[in-house]
């Protein structure tokens, strides 16, 4: 589950925020790109605080290493996404 809201929430800045600004006109491009970088940077930190508390919070309840899954799938989903935005990037600067 904590993979699923984390792919949805990357992607969603995606195609709501970094998408439509990579087809506009091209000085739009930078200030738009830097919108997005710095809207993903404040959902991956607030995302890394959940994960350390949870983290925190089940270390000692919990045997095993099944427990850990959760916060790696959020940080495994939100690095999809990243790649993908990171890949349109690349390809808008080398046209």
């Amino acid at each position: 589950m904590a993979f699923l809201a984390s792919l949805a929430l990357q992607f969603l800045l995606y195609v709501k925020v970094l998408q439509p600004a990579l087809a506009g006109p091209t000085e739009a491009r930078l200030g738009t790109v830097r919108r997005w970088l710095k809207l993903v940077a404040g959902c991956n930190l607030a995302l890394l605080v959940i994960c350390a508390a949870y983290l925190l919070l089940m270390r000692r309840r919990e045997t095993g290493f099944l427990w850990l899954l959760p916060p790696a799938a959020a940080l495994f989903g939100a690095a999809i996404c990243l790649q993908l935005g990171a890949g349109r990037i690349a390809r808008e600067a080398l046209r």
